[in-house]
C-alpha cells in the first residue's frame, strides 16, 4: 500500500508541475518576443513610402550628373584620339621620309579620318597610295570642323612641318564641340612649325 501511495504522490506532483499557470512576467516576455520577431521580418508601409521618396530624390540628382559625365568622357576621348592621330602623322612623315596626310572621310571630320602616304602631295588619297590607318567616326552628339586651311586635311612633310600642296605653311584650327551647351568644347590649333596646341573652344562652340 505504501508503494502505491508513493507512486500516486509522484504522479500528482508531476501532473501539477505540467499544469502550473505561467506568471505575468512570462506572458509579457513572450509578447515582446513575438513583437520583436514581427519587426525583423519586414517594413511598415510608411517606411516603404519614405524609402521610395528618398530613392526618387537621389535618382533625380544622380542621373543628370552621370549623363554629363559620360558626355564629357566622349568628348575628351575624341579630343585625345585626334591629338594622337596628328602626332602620329607627323612622326610617320619624319620617319618614312614621305609626305603623310591626315584627311577627313567623305569631306567631313565627323565621319572619322584616314592617315596615308601622300605620294603626289595633293592632300587626297589616290590609287596606289598606302593607307596607314583609319580612325572611326565621332559619336552622334559630337561635331568637329576645321577652318579653311585645315578644312579637309593636314599634310606633314618629312621635316615635320605642315604644308599645303603649294608649299605654303599650313596653319589652322580644328574645333571639337558637343551638342549640349553645358559641355565645354576644345580647339586644336596647328602652328606653322607643325605642332598642335590645345585650348578651350569658348564661344566657338556656341
Amino acid at each position: 500500500m505504501a508503494c502505491h501511495a508513493e507512486a500516486d504522490s509522484r504522479l500528482f506532483y508531476a501532473d501539477d508541475r505540467q499544469h502550473t499557470p505561467s506568471s505575468p512576467t512570462d506572458r509579457c516576455d513572450s509578447s515582446h518576443n513575438r513583437q520583436d520577431a514581427m519587426k525583423t521580418h519586414g517594413f511598415t508601409l510608411i517606411e516603404l513610402l519614405v524609402a521610395l521618396a528618398l530613392l526618387t530624390i537621389v535618382t533625380s540628382i544622380a542621373v543628370p550628373g552621370f549623363t554629363q559625365l559620360l558626355q564629357r568622357q566622349r568628348l575628351d576621348s575624341a579630343r585625345l584620339q585626334l591629338m594622337g592621330a596628328l602626332m602620329l602623322t607627323r612622326q610617320q612623315a619624319v620617319t618614312r621620309g614621305y609626305s603623310i596626310t591626315l584627311a577627313c572621310v567623305s569631306g567631313d571630320w565627323r565621319n572619322g579620318w584616314a592617315m596615308f602616304v601622300d605620294a603626289n602631295g595633293n592632300g587626297a588619297i589616290d590609287a596606289g597610295e598606302p593607307l596607314l590607318r583609319r580612325f572611326p567616326a565621332l559619336a552622334d552628339d559630337l561635331r568637329l570642323s576645321g577652318n579653311q586651311p585645315v578644312g579637309r586635311y593636314i599634310r606633314y612633310t618629312p621635316d615635320g612641318q605642315a604644308r599645303l600642296p603649294s608649299g605654303a605653311f599650313q596653319a589652322g584650327t580644328l574645333t571639337l564641340c558637343h551638342e549640349s551647351a553645358d559641355i565645354a568644347g576644345s580647339q586644336l590649333t596647328l602652328s606653322i612649325g607643325g605642332r598642335v596646341r590645345q585650348e578651350p573652344a569658348g564661344n566657338a562652340c556656341r
